[in-house]
């Protein structure tokens, strides 16, 4: 299926293809233990090979700007849900001086403040310090003390709760909202089957590495939890366990709790189908090493690009100076860092303001879109003096193209 397409390519490109189509044709139809480990090599040379290692460092910056809205309404909601935790111990505190039996709230209390100083570790932190809080609550109202917490009384809260519809964090509930939209765009979007396979290389090639910081974690439960059932030396990370069950044949196929095979293989079709396109897109359409050695080989083309995003001063090919975040400023201060790379049409759009990010975008939009990139295009290119073939607009992404001063 590839030869056809691979004869234009160049030689970089054309030996990553053919590596990737080898590995990916050994194991992608095998199961259990040989069909993990040949998706490990295969992770690591995508990882190490250049071509496709800018690829996914690509995804890895998608997969962060997918991330972002949940982040922010989870910080948001931690901020909302501290202050809030540290009015409750305020008035247990008041509370403890004259009731004797406020004892039973002692422990909550205790895992609340140390939660606040970031000295109590759970996978959950958000959920357990919003149940810790209600959990305080409850037992306030059931001393009959429920007028010191009607401040966080809420008639109209979405999730009644049969205590008493107290909100903790007015932000807490948009982020089961946040976390449903990033689901189903890591389920849609090739940074999604991403995320989910360099467990895979560091699980079967760099085990230790992960039992390092298992050991850390059982030994901070054996000093706060006075646990000593285990020996830590010998403790290993329960993926890597997991993985030593399919490596001996006494776990397989859907019995597994971290390595479904099913899963795996979606990812991994996915992720292969995704890079392989790249791979010639970025040849064909982009023709990105090609025009680069050109740059390098012809004294006509853009020798040499100098920018400072903090000032938005430059020199191309003449002396420039952009206003400081505005869209001309933010767009040429990614294409500066991914120079030589593409900047996707959608991460420009975002980065303007056009729309917000996983917008979901009508036709009379799409064309206002296309006429805002190429206006910018157009203003960015009278400021530095770079011709279409320097600061290449290709169906919406733009490529700079040049060689930043070694000194």
């Amino acid at each position: 299926m590839y030869i056809i397409l691979i004869t234009s390519m160049n030689a970089s490109n054309e030996k990553a293809l053919k590596v990737l189509e080898q590995q990916y044709e050994g194991f992608i139809n095998t199961t259990g233990w040989n069909f993990f480990r040949g998706l490990a090599d295969y992770v690591k040379t995508v990882q190490e090979t250049i071509p496709t290692k800018h690829i996914v460092e690509a995804l890895e910056k998608q997969q962060e700007m997918a991330r972002k809205p949940y982040e922010i309404v989870s910080a948001r909601a931690f901020k909302e849900l501290s202050k809030s935790a540290e009015k409750i111990i305020q008035i247990t505190e008041n509370l403890s001086k004259e009731y004797e039996r406020y004892k039973p709230v002692t422990q909550k209390i205790d895992e609340i403040k140390a939660q606040l100083a970031g000295t109590f570790r759970i996978t959950s932190p958000l959920q357990n310090l919003d149940s810790n809080i209600m959990d305080v609550a409850i037992q306030i109202k059931a001393l009959g003390y429920s007028d010191t917490i009607k401040q966080f009384e809420d008639e109209p809260k979405r999730i009644k709760n049969m205590y008493g519809d107290y909100v903790f964090s007015p932000t807490y509930e948009k982020i089961a909202i946040e976390e449903k939209k990033l689901e189903r765009r890591k389920e849609t979007e090739a940074w999604g089957a991403w995320a989910e396979l360099p467990i895979v290389e560091k699980v079967i090639l760099e085990p230790e590495e992960l039992n390092k910081e298992a050991r850390k974690d059982i030994e901070y439960l054996r000093e706060r939890k006075g646990i000593k059932s285990c020996v830590i030396d010998e403790f290993e990370d329960i993926r890597v366990q997991e993985m030593d069950c399919i490596r001996a044949s006494k776990i397989e196929g859907e019995k597994t709790i971290f390595f479904k095979l099913a899963d795996y293989k979606d990812y991994a079709r996915r992720i292969h189908i995704y890079i392989t396109t790249e791979l010639i897109k970025n040849d064909e359409e982009n023709n990105l090493p090609s025009i680069k050695k050109e740059y390098e080989h012809n004294p006509k083309g853009i020798q040499f690009i100098s920018y400072n995003d903090q000032t938005g001063t430059g020199q191309a090919r003449k002396k420039f100076k952009l206003k400081l975040d505005q869209s001309e400023h933010k767009v040429f201060s990614e294409l500066y860092k991914n120079i030589n790379y593409k900047v996707s049409r959608e991460s420009i759009l975002v980065l303007i303001g056009h729309h917000k990010e996983g917008e979901i975008v009508n036709k009379p939009s799409k064309k206002s879109g296309t006429y805002a990139i190429t206006s910018l295009v157009k203003a960015l290119r009278e400021k530095t003096g770079l011709n279409p073939d320097e600061l290449v607009q290709n169906g919406g992404n733009l490529i700079l193209m040049g060689n930043i001063p070694t000194n």
